[in-house]
């Protein structure tokens, strides 16, 4: 069987002249459609015409239009009498009569709560297409042809047509977008809608949609409706009304696809030459497909091919054969993207709109690496290991990578579960069931979750977000690993890098979780920053999103990209942003708005100041006073939230009051606070929570506004406010109000003297310690360890270690070593009071950097200098602090062993024990060095403050700030290596040790991996510290091919 699709759109039929011009027409029309059917007895001719049939909607046009048809009709039904035609008519805003006043309708589209799925609503704005379906109806009874067309009161009505034996459909879509057309149409403001849950699709069926305009003439809340549709059911798209072909197999991001096929005009007077229509044919039974474009030639006076792709498989939209459905908060959750992202479009955008896959580092064994560079490749490595840990830094896209995945595997027919960790308060089994069986009911609708949870194995896939925030013992966390093992075919965990924070208790604590996960056979992965390829694919999506109908495989197409990432690298040049999703966001959405373009980029001053202020001149629309008293309320409801630790949320009385309050106290509109509250809740400022309660919908909204409020308080409280942020800056709200209020504080004269002064009143005992000393005291707790394990375990150095004695004793050696007569509890305690002092001293130190970075460009020299000095002096204080968690780790590293001793009896000696111990040892701490490095480089990665960091360096002469300029210089170099550098820490008198030198040589060579530098720095480079040029090369060429593909 073989289908063919005429597609013919805009005849703009007038008057007796046009009929005239295209009559002689109809020869090379039919003869075209003739030409094509090659098997007339198994072929079905769908003559579609997808609107615009006449000039202006009237009676007496209709009748020249039956004429027109009635000639190629008769023309092919001669030549080939047992082809079957169907016949599909669609209005166009051309077949409204707008010389009809209708008052009624005009009310109708006008009302601000319209009901698109009221049939009397509908009937209103069809009612000017009147004669459009007096002549469906006419031209049906003439002949009794077989015609497809829409009703008065839907805008959509569907229709099925039987192919074949196998029962093979044809379902036709009609849908009536005209329906709400007015004389001077605007783009972005018609209105669709139906009850896609009325729709019916068998999975063999093809479904063919016809509609006048495309997808970008619909207002926002339509074009969301329109892709959920386009998703689910149509297999290809006719659309009129912008006269220009285009002919493109649409792929979405959940593997759905659609062929969009645009028709050029047939006719309109203005331009009588410039006509064409389309021919698509289908071989039902081999699924084939081949697509001609026509277009009128002036010299020839016929119709020519214009556009052939022929003899390809024509694939069919994704069907989803169970019919499962997430729930619409499920859906929405899995979209959202954590920041507010407006273009100029409009449009708030989707999480799928914007998503671009990251670069993820896999280390194999000890030495060797492997990047996973794509969707397939990664979707490959999950479905060959089932249990993955995805590791990253703040912000760095865990969860909407985990999002993403959620929806690959939901659309591979799967039952994805995406669990809160910290709904886990029980190890219990039947308490994890029930867990798991409400999380499955708040995911889907239209299946019971008890039916998911007696589904195999294989069906069942788990992500689970913010592991390292589990607040069970660690016992618990061992039985909830092994459960989710138990109950899942792939369980996908994402946590905080290792040391992502210097919660020492924690990081120890969660080494014996990291442990019994790979013991347990998952594998680790972590997201690299954003290069090269991942600013490709986000840019190439958000293109796309402004302007859905772009060829994304044209020339033109991806010079757009390259010109919009230079637009973006040259506000982050500076590195006033770190290489992050959300930061390469912001700047591309800084650059849609129309405000003036600054010259300092700060993250926390002027590009949140456009977004927030844009939203501000949106919800007020451009009204000054308005937007004022938007602003106002806000700061309020942000530092009410703020005082009452109410979770983040207010109460819908507190929300009356606080407006009630502006009221009694500024002149203001006559806005009803219901409708304030309403506007702010539609413009994803604030949104509705459980309980009547009102949170900010974006944090970053919420600790803005409390800055803003801060600086109109006055001297004396704005005093005591600050004070009391910087004195608890480790609370992440803190952090984060620091970060804006130090854009309208002074550097020099408000932010060094604040920091300093509660800096120096941490970690006191460390002030004279060097990373030299750290050193050194890391070589001489090799020896301890020796005694430790010599004196817990009273066995001859070279006999089997199978039963161990009690674990007490070592805590009895902590008390003895320490010279005092403190109880586990005392210890405990020091140990916690220390471990928060760390906390808060990193969380300084992380802070002064990104000011300084974001500021750079306003602080003096000396000032940089002495913030330099500020970061690595707490820097040393830190390491110092942290050889006092020495006897603790070291005491959990020994429990650790003892555990995989007792499983599998690995270690068969006590020296083989002391050496794995020290291994375990000297690798939490080359981590921990390597991890501060990097945080340090990421806090100072601003080439700005280049100069005065090098005379720094030189006149404070330390390894370790060496090691963080050369982490710094690679961080800020581009595509040129500072080979010269690295070879001052690797050759002559100055090198590094070999522990520094092992530490750099790693960081190094992530770099070279990740990042297509200059070739000839690179060869140098792995020449100098004894690479494999190879391996480099290699990644480096992986990289090149999936930049091409």
């Amino acid at each position: 069987m073989e289908l063919i699709i005429v597609h013919l759109t805009d005849l703009h039929i007038k008057d007796q002249f046009d009929l005239n011009i295209l009559l002689p027409r109809t020869d090379s029309i039919s003869g075209v459609i003739c030409n094509h059917i090659t098997d007339s007895k198994n072929t079905i001719i769908l003559f579609c015409i997808t609107g615009d049939l006449v000039f202006s909607g009237k009676a007496e046009q209709y009748t020249l239009v039956e004429s027109f048809l009635d000639k190629i009709f008769s023309e092919i039904e001669m030549r080939f009498s047992e082809t079957i035609i169907h016949i599909v008519f669609i209005p166009g805003n051309h077949d409204c009569n707008f010389d009809i006043s209708n008052s009624v309708r005009d009310l109708v589209l006008l009302e601000s709560n319209l009901n698109i799925l009221d049939s009397s609503h509908i009937e209103q704005g069809t009612s000017i297409q009147k004669e459009f379906f007096n002549f469906v109806d006419t031209y049906k009874n003439k002949e009794k042809r077989n015609i497809i067309s829409c009703q008065k009161d839907k805008i959509l009505t569907t229709k099925s047509i039987l192919l074949d034996h196998k029962n093979r459909k044809l379902k036709v879509h009609c849908i009536n977008t005209s329906w709400c057309s007015k004389l001077n149409e605007e783009k972005g403001k018609m209105k669709l809608g139906f009850n896609i849950e009325e729709i019916k699709k068998d999975e063999n069926d093809i479904v063919i949609t016809l509609l006048h305009h495309s997808a970008e003439w619909l207002d926002w809340d339509s074009k969301e409706f329109w892709n959920e549709y386009c998703n689910k059911f149509p297999d290809i798209i006719l659309v009129g009304h912008d006269h220009s072909i285009e002919y493109v197999r649409k792929v979405n991001y959940d593997e759905s696809s659609n062929y969009h096929i645009k028709g050029n005009q047939l006719y309109s007077s203005e331009r009588p030459d410039q006509s064409g229509f389309n021919i698509l044919k289908i071989d039902i039974s081999k699924m084939q497909e081949y697509f001609f474009g026509y277009k009128w030639d002036t010299s020839d006076q016929c119709y020519l091919k214009d556009i052939v792709n022929v003899n390809r498989p024509f694939v069919k939209n994704r069907f989803i054969s169970s019919g499962i459905q997430l729930k619409k908060n499920m859906k929405d959750f899995i979209e959202t993207v954590n920041i507010d992202l407006p273009v100029k479009s409009g449009n708030n955008l989707k999480l799928s709109h914007i998503f671009g896959y990251p670069t993820l580092k896999v280390k194999k064994g000890e030495s060797s690496i492997e990047f996973l560079r794509s969707q397939k490749e990664l979707m490959s490595f999950i479905s060959e290991k089932n249990y993955i840990v995805i590791e990253g830094n703040r912000e760095i896209g865990k969860t909407s990578l985990l999002k993403q995945l959620f929806n690959e595997f939901y659309v591979l027919k799967k039952y994805p579960i995406f669990l809160d960790i910290e709904k886990f308060n029980t190890c219990d089994g039947e308490e994890l069931n029930d867990i798991i069986q409400n999380a499955y009911s708040e995911h889907y609708e239209n299946i019971n979750a008890q039916i998911i949870m007696q589904k195999t194995l294989e069906d069942r896939i788990c992500f689970i977000d913010n592991f390292d925030n589990i607040q069970l013992s660690t016992d618990s966390t061992k039985k909830i690993i092994d459960y989710l093992k138990l109950k899942f075919s792939v369980v996908i965990i994402a946590q905080t890098s290792k040391f992502g924070s210097l919660d020492l208790m924690n990081n120890i604590n969660f080494m014996d979780v990291v442990a019994y996960l790979k013991n347990k056979d998952f594998c680790f992965m972590e997201i690299q920053p954003v290069r090269n390829l991942q600013k490709k694919r986000i840019i190439e999506k958000w293109l796309l999103s402004t302007k859905s109908n772009q060829d994304n495989t044209s020339i033109e197409f991806n010079q757009k990209i390259r010109d919009k990432i230079n637009q973006v690298d040259t506000i982050m040049k500076n590195k006033y942003f770190n290489r992050t999703p959300v930061d390469f966001l912001l700047v591309l959405s800084y650059l849609e708005q129309d405000s003036i373009i600054q010259m300092d980029y700060s993250r926390y001053s002027y590009v949140y100041d456009a977004l927030i202020l844009n939203k501000l001149n949106c919800i007020s629309n451009k009204h000054a006073t308005v937007a004022s008293m938007y602003k106002t309320i806000l700061e309020q409801i942000s530092f009410t939230i703020y005082k009452s630790l109410n979770q983040g949320c207010v109460n819908y009385n507190d929300l009356v009051e606080i407006i009630q309050d502006y009221r009694n106290h500024y002149p203001s509109s006559n806005t009803r606070i219901d409708t304030i509250i309403n506007n702010l809740v539609d413009n994803n400022l604030l949104e509705e929570v459980n309980n009547n309660n009102f949170k900010f919908k974006f944090n970053y909204m919420y600790y803005y506004f409390i800055s803003r409020h801060i600086n109109g308080l006055s001297d004396m409280e704005k005093k005591k406010v600050i004070g009391e942020i910087f004195q608890n800056l480790h609370l992440e709200v803190n952090y984060n109000i620091a970060l804006f209020l130090a854009y309208t504080l002074n550097f020099e004269y408000d932010v060094i003297p604040i920091v300093e002064k509660y800096c120096d009143k941490l970690l006191l005992n460390y002030n004279l310690f060097r990373y030299e000393d750290m050193k050194k005291s890391i070589q001489d707790l090799g020896v301890h360890i020796e005694d430790k394990i010599n004196k817990t375990y009273s066995v001859p150095k070279n006999n089997d270690i199978i039963a161990l004695s009690e674990y007490k004793m070592i805590q009895y050696d902590i008390i003895e070593e320490q010279g005092e007569t403190e109880t586990k509890a005392d210890y405990n305690k020091k140990i916690e009071a220390a471990n928060m002092e760390i906390i808060k001293t990193q969380r300084f130190i992380t802070f002064i950097g990104n000011v300084l970075k974001n500021h750079s460009g306003k602080i003096r020299n000396e000032i940089v200098e002495k913030t330099l000095d500020l970061i690595f002096k707490n820097t040393f204080k830190v390491m110092g602090a942290v050889l006092d968690f020495s006897t603790f780790l070291i005491n959990k590293i020994i429990q650790i062993l003892e555990e995989k001793l007792e499983e599998n009896k690995r270690i068969k000696i006590k020296s083989e024990f002391i050496a794995e111990v020290k291994k375990v040892f000297g690798e939490f701490y080359y981590e921990l060095i390597s991890a501060i490095i990097n945080m340090l480089a990421l806090s100072l990665e601003n080439e700005t403050i280049k100069d005065i960091f090098d005379k720094y360096c030189r006149e404070q002469y330390s390894d370790f700030v060496r090691m963080v300029r050369l982490e710094y210089l690679i961080r800020i170099s581009g595509t040129r290596l500072p080979v010269n550098e690295i070879k001052l820490l690797f050759v002559g008198k100055e090198k590094l040790e070999k522990f520094s030198q092992s530490i750099m040589k790693q960081n190094i060579y992530y770099y070279l991996c990740d990042y297509p530098y200059n070739k000839s720095d690179k060869q140098s480079v792995c020449s100098l510290l004894g690479f494999s040029i190879g391996n480099v090369l290699i990644e480096e060429q992986k990289l090149k091919i999936v930049l091409e593909e």
